[in-house]
């Protein structure tokens, strides 16, 4: 009863730790086989345990030997393999087992401090051999090599926290972006093209511009498979000649019915293609001042490839070409639109 008062207490104090670290008792093996008493692998292992508290932050929690000695010395003397100290380990509620070791090759005797994953059941980092004919030169040793061999450890932690964090994010954002894409969406979008003006005329003219936005649809229709859609206002300066004396200017309402495929399974990167319908509101042909009627076309029919990427799962970024399929007046003239939008899911 008093033993199992004893653990509930052990687990009670750790239960709640960051790292939890046991220092076991050192061993020696068959080459080193009685050199020490046990009073010195004792006091070896105490020292093992202080260093271990003295280099290590306050988010790791070096057990007390009573904790460790809580399920007995025959559990302890048992767990010369790893997979039982591993075993021990996970009885106690211990993240890490450190563990000193004597071996002896002639007159030198060699010791190597060891620090072993519970949950993996594997050697994580090893301390310098400590060499020495003298076992009282030891304990200075230790205190050399310790404070090395915690730093690596400690560096080792940081590492892996920071790559599990990393991937517990990115797995986060997956779920996200995964969950988001399998339900109709709605979003606001917001983007900037250019514009380039072709007629069987060869003039030159120059780069126009355009701006605006409006609500965006994206509906799943298969696995990686989405029609996207929307309405779009526009204001663009289709095209200027003679150095901005003549000038086409429109307000205008675009319609995309947009394939969009993401070829990679749980990646962000998607294809867009698919018809695109302008619809004027206004539109003014002007040169010197004045406003000419010159026959625009109702509406145009473009032909729209894109590539975009999702920066997080509300927000993407797309690129793309727009190219007229109708001619823009009656019966001539034709664009090609370069463009860069943003679009922000709800």
């Amino acid at each position: 009863m008093k033993k199992v008062l004893t653990l509930l207490f052990v687990f009670a104090t750790f239960a709640f730790s960051a790292i939890n670290i046991a220092v076991i008792d050192m061993e020696t093996d068959s080459s080193a086989h009685n050199e020490l008493t046990e009073s010195e692998q004792r006091y070896i292992t105490q020292e093992i345990r202080r260093q271990a508290r003295n280099n290590l932050p306050d988010n790791y929690n070096v057990m007390t030997e009573q904790a460790v000695m809580v399920l007995g010395d025959a559990v302890l003397q048992e767990c010369a393999e790893e997979n039982c100290m591993v075993s021990f380990g996970e009885k106690i509620g211990a993240d890490y087992i450190t563990k000193g070791t004597v071996s002896k090759f002639r007159s030198m005797y060699v010791l190597t401090i060891e620090l072993y994953e519970t949950k993996k059941g594997m050697m994580v980092v090893s301390s310098e051999p400590i060499e020495s004919t003298d076992l009282d030169k030891f304990i200075p040793e230790i205190r050399n090599v310790a404070p090395i061999l915690f730093k690596k450890f400690i560096e080792m932690i940081e590492k892996k926290q920071a790559e599990e964090e990393k991937k517990g994010k990115l797995q986060g954002r997956e779920q996200k972006l995964k969950e988001d894409l399998e339900k109709i969406t709605i979003g606001i979008r917001a983007g900037m093209n250019l514009y380039k003006y072709f007629d069987d005329n060869d003039d030159d003219y120059d780069l126009g511009k355009g701006f605006g936005g409006g609500l965006t649809v994206r509906i799943p229709i298969a696995n990686r498979l989405f029609i996207n859609s929307g309405l779009d206002v526009y204001y663009r300066k289709l095209f200027s000649w003679e150095k901005g004396d003549g000038s086409l200017n429109e307000f205008v309402i675009s319609v995309p019915i947009l394939l969009q495929f993401m070829p990679i399974e749980g990646g962000s990167f998607f294809l867009s293609a698919g018809p695109q319908v302008d619809i004027p509101i206004i539109s003014d042909l002007k040169y010197q001042d004045k406003t000419y009627d010159i026959g625009r076309s109702k509406f145009d029919i473009n032909a729209v490839l894109g590539l975009g990427y999702i920066i997080i799962p509300s927000l993407a970024v797309d690129i793309k070409a727009v190219m007229d399929i109708t001619p823009v007046f009656d019966k001539f003239g034709l664009f090609m639109q370069p463009g860069f939008g943003l679009t922000y899911f709800f």
